[in-house]
């Protein structure tokens, strides 16, 4: 099938691992946005070309040819994403411990991102252990789609 549309997302290499420890403490999935999908029903290709690049990295590129950085925003909350921050934390401590985590977690998080696949058996409730549904006030974070993967409450 040929898609006829494109839409490029800006989400780089923390993005994703925040997001993969989002799914794994709230939902015990093994899950992050992907690299590159299709959705076939609005006939859409998702990309996402930076995310084997750092947050500080690309930070630091905008800041030295004077380009804008936008400030960190959940497309799914209408306030600070005080989820995302929370992790984004963790991982900044562990880090300080652990100088290659993000080395590690990208080589972890490779065939979780490279899937092409979005369909039912990526759909929240499908596949959790033994049946187990979230409760409505949990955090769904499954990485399919942009509005799976930014829930509210992030």
């Amino acid at each position: 099938a040929v898609v006829s549309t494109q839409s490029t997302g800006g989400q780089h290499l923390d993005d994703l691992s925040e997001s993969f420890f989002m799914s794994v403490f709230h939902n015990g999935l093994l899950r992050t946005m992907k690299a590159h999908y299709t959705v076939t029903e609005q006939d859409l290709r998702v990309i996402r070309p930076l995310i084997y690049v750092r947050e500080r990295d690309l930070r630091s590129f905008a800041e030295s040819r004077a380009l804008p950085v936008i400030a960190e925003n959940c497309p799914a909350c209408f306030e600070e994403p005080k989820e995302r921050h929370r992790v984004k934390q963790l991982l900044a401590q562990q880090e300080l411990l652990f100088p290659r985590l993000a080395n590690s977690l990208q080589r972890a998080m490779k065939p979780l991102y490279s899937k092409d696949r979005v369909g039912m058996e990526s759909r929240p409730g499908m596949d959790y252990p033994r049946g187990d549904q979230p409760s409505s006030g949990e955090l769904i974070v499954n990485g399919d789609s942009d509005d799976e993967m930014f829930p509210q409450g992030c």
